[in-house]
């Protein structure tokens, strides 16, 4: 989304709202301005693309930053993202390797409470001692396809589908045959193995099966032993782990094999020379104040895509593009700003559940640093001195540590249908991390139009009053199903350390058109102003 707590850098729209933009050339577009923006810092490894979680449950805390729960697309826009920084000069590090899909428990041990929807079949384990402590286990056919295949060790699993190979590693597949020169290994544990200590996972699966040739680099805390991490497939890891002494300690007793050493050098030099930062061109690595501005025309390419993304859901007649309005009434929160800008490293701070102020971007690992953030109360105030329709803006926030507690929100649809009780032009816009359920106010009369997009980033404002204007035709695509209800959704929070993925692929849209249960809104979903 951009460099974090940077000066004179551009905030991105979201992973997830690039995605709803159906656009190939959007992915490149943004993916090249990112990565350009990393280069002329002087940073050479984006911790992205961000593939996973991919949306194993809507209550996952992270959705905003990946591009969604279809295993295709989302392998399409990895694959894309992954070429595009390659082609500006930095190396890609593609994350969370793998089954990285919930928040909870994910860095310390030590269970909650509550949740809603639907859960997975769940299995308790005590070996949650250390700060990677989420466990996960894929099915019993995945298990046998890996053996067939020379990966051994991944211990007896619940009955199921091939869900690992099928669904959550296709997109590091096209990530890796499009110039992927790292990869995060998660926090998590796969099958009582930390990921980042997994030879099944890292030696096995993704260094000989997929033919991954570069670099495998920890997340925070995720590599937990020395020893057990250089000889399982992980390559940079923590100078307080992996000391000199340390390694030629290992190295004279055998237990770290001179040929493991040479390798892990080589992959942790291989992508310097293959993007070809080895060339002297790049600038020295700026410090985080410093007067280096790398923006160039970025703003234009964020309105444009910002704009592309947002998703006509429902429209009466004539009720958007607006039309000269004689009447404007706003509501919402999301529609003022928060205190910021311009010129400040500027980040969404708190998990949620919503956000008092516009929300254009996410907390935690998918922050941007936002330059300035035009607002739509600032935009519909310039565009419009006079107006005759009631606009209700709603968000919800999520983000790294902590999952979503809730797909609704009571204050907001009570929002919502008071305006519409007293306004016969309600139009409702929605900036959300993930899905965000509408039925408490769909239906009513008065509610006469839905734009739903996901965080825009600094020109988020522009994005959306070109839309309601007609300035541009909404094009934007769902990319993961919106329920009628939250029960509707098979996949909760898995509250234990052990958690089965006993529904395989069976996800998102697969599971609804599986067991034909009627979504709201299906993935893939869109209304435009045309026919066409």
């Amino acid at each position: 989304m951009g460099l974090q707590d940077y000066y004179y850098v551009s905030a991105f729209s979201q992973s997830s709202a690039l995605a709803m933009t159906w656009d190939k050339e959007a992915f490149c577009a943004q993916a090249k301005a990112v990565a350009t923006e990393f280069y002329l810092k002087g940073i050479q490894v984006v911790n992205g693309p961000t593939s996973q979680p991919l949306g194993r449950t809507p209550w996952g805390g992270r959705l905003v930053e990946t591009f969604g729960s279809d295993p295709h697309w989302n392998g399409i826009a990895t694959g894309l993202s992954s070429k595009a920084y390659k082609d500006a000069g930095v190396i890609a590090g593609a994350k969370h390797f793998i089954l990285n899909e919930q928040e909870t428990n994910r860095t310390s041990s030590g269970g909650g409470g509550g949740g809603a929807g639907g859960g997975p079949s769940l299995s308790s384990s005590s070996n949650s001692s250390t700060s990677a402590s989420m466990g996960s286990s894929i099915s019993s056919a995945t298990a046998a396809r890996l053996s067939s295949s020379g990966v051994s060790g991944m211990g007896s699993m619940s009955a199921g589908l091939s869900s690992l190979c099928e669904t959550y590693l296709w997109s590091f597949y096209d990530a890796v045959h499009s110039g992927l020169g790292g990869v995060m290994c998660a926090m998590t544990q796969v099958n009582n193995t930390l990921s980042c200590e997994s030879s099944s996972l890292l030696m096995k699966l993704l260094k000989t099966e997929l033919g991954f040739p570069g670099f495998v680099f920890p997340d925070t805390n995720a590599q937990q032993h020395a020893l057990a991490s250089a000889t399982n497939g992980l390559d940079y890891g923590s100078a307080s782990l992996w000391t000199t002494s340390t390694i030629e300690g290992y190295l004279k007793t055998h237990n770290l094999t001179e040929a493991r050493l040479n390798d892990m050098a080589i992959r942790n030099l291989i992508g310097y020379y293959y993007v070809k930062l080895d060339n002297g061109t790049q600038p020295s690595t700026a410090e985080e104040d410093a007067y280096v501005d790398v923006r160039s025309n970025h703003a234009k390419l964020i309105r444009s895509h910002g704009a592309k993304s947002m998703i006509l859901l429902n429209k009466a007649d004539n009720a958007l593009p607006l039309n000269k309005p004689r009447k404007m009434a706003i509501f919402g929160s999301q529609a003022r700003a928060a205190i910021a800008g311009p010129n400040m490293a500027f980040s969404v701070e708190g998990l949620g559940p919503t956000y008092d102020g516009h929300l254009a971007t996410d907390s935690g690992s998918g922050q941007g640093s936002l330059p300035y953030l035009i607002t739509p109360e600032t935009a519909l105030t310039i565009k419009a001195s006079q107006d005759d329709v009631c606009l209700v803006f709603l968000n919800a926030l999520a983000g790294e540590g902590a999952d979503r507690t809730e797909l609704y929100n009571d204050d907001q649809d009570t929002l919502v249908n008071e305006v519409a009780d007293n306004c016969e032009n309600t139009i409702v816009v929605i900036n959300t991390v993930g899905a965000r359920l509408m039925d408490q106010w769909i239906e009513h009369d008065n509610v006469t139009a839905v734009l739903y997009g996901s965080l825009l980033g600094q020109e988020s404002r522009n994005s959306i009053v070109d839309v309601l204007y007609g300035d541009v035709n909404p094009s934007g695509r769902l990319i993961y199903t919106i329920a009628k209800n939250e029960s509707d959704y098979n996949v909760g929070i898995c509250y234990n350390y052990n958690c089965t993925f006993t529904e395989g692929n069976y996800i998102d849209y697969r599971y609804f058109d599986a067991y034909n249960v009627t979504p709201r809104n299906e993935g893939g979903y869109r209304l435009s102003y045309t026919q066409t």
